[in-house]
């Protein structure tokens, strides 16, 4: 599951790191506390039951990158303690 927590978050544009499976991951729990802050919800980084639900909710729709477009967010953008580019 950790693996393809990764591959969505990267294609959203999240995550940035390997796609390893590895859930003590630095690079992951970073992403997780993006997309939980850009989806409103706790932003612990955990991969808990909402933010999967959430997750997968945004595949659903397509992709976090492009529900992150129609609101102007840059995943890796300022507003989340990133660099913008």
């Amino acid at each position: 599951m950790v693996r393809q927590v990764q591959q969505w978050l990267s294609e959203g544009g999240f995550y940035r790191g390997p796609i390893d499976g590895e859930p003590a991951n630095l690079h992951l729990r970073e992403a997780v506390r993006r997309f939980q802050l850009n989806v409103k919800i706790t932003a612990d980084g955990l991969i808990g039951p909402q933010t999967l639900r959430a997750i997968k909710a945004s595949q659903c729709r397509g992709n976090s990158a492009r529900v992150n477009a129609q609101q102007g967010i840059k995943p890796d953008g300022p507003a989340f303690g990133g660099t913008s580019g």
